[in-house]
């Protein structure tokens, strides 16, 4: 694909896939059959607070984290994974569930999830690539559309919505594989495209391996995308990177 905005003039732009998705891309490689053992439950709500300041939404997460513990316990092992500032203030095991231990990589704890309860969040999308069920509840849908926006409409994902919590824990009784429900392979099309188990290594030898015309300069120039830069810990993270 060719590249022709300035100031960077005419570039190469490679399609490489998700690196992030390479250890679950290998999971479902060697893993197709995974069998269900509705063991495993994390809960991942979306951040909803602004940076520097825990919000009242806390409140409610708290409160589905009593009612799956509730209401689950037993069947399930349930974790959370909460935003780090609420993190500081709550400890979770007096709700009845275990934290996610804040230095694990995410994707390498999704390998070991059996079901995700989330709501807007992308870890629904990188969940996906697993094929295992997943709920969407979405309490405040209209709400958070518009203050914060939303990048998918939760009904185009292959997964239940709940909007109400005590129907919480009956959808997730009854969860089904995305692969079961209608909306999965344009989801996968969409959202995924094709997922490849070595999007990483093919991005390191890109970088290390580049050529350039040798009648240009030697500089390579790389272009690290943003988004829209809202103020959201996407946006954080890129600002400490270029530190």
């Amino acid at each position: 694909i060719c590249c022709n905005l300035a100031p960077i003039k005419q570039g190469a732009i490679n399609t490489l896939g998700f690196p992030r998705l390479d250890q679950l891309a290998k999971v479902a490689r060697d893993e197709p059959t995974h069998k269900l053992k509705k063991s495993t439950l994390l809960y991942a709500p979306t951040w909803r607070g602004t940076l520097g300041k825990i919000d009242q939404e806390v409140k409610e997460q708290i409160e589905v984290c009593r009612v799956l513990s509730r209401e689950l316990q037993g069947k399930y092992t349930i974790y959370a994974n909460l935003h780090h500032l609420a993190k500081n203030e709550i400890d979770m095991s007096q709700y009845g569930v275990k934290s996610v231990p804040r230095n694990q990589d995410m994707n390498s704890f999704l390998k070991n999830v059996d079901i995700l309860v989330t709501d807007y969040s992308s870890i629904a999308i990188d969940f996906l690539v697993l094929d295992r069920p997943a709920i969407l509840y979405t309490h405040d849908l209209e709400t958070y559309r518009q203050d914060r926006g939303l990048a998918v409409e939760p009904d185009e994902l292959p997964f239940q919505m709940v909007k109400e919590l005590p129907s919480l824990t009956a959808a997730i009784k009854t969860a089904k594989r995305p692969s079961a429900i209608h909306k999965f392979s344009r989801a996968n099309k969409s959202f995924l495209g094709e997922v490849t188990t070595d999007s990483a290594d093919k991005a390191v030898d890109l970088l290390l391996n580049f050529k350039r015309d040798r009648n240009k300069s030697s500089k390579h120039r790389v272009l690290i995308f943003g988004g829209s830069f809202r103020q959201n810990g996407i946006t954080t993270s890129l600002i400490n990177l270029t530190r």
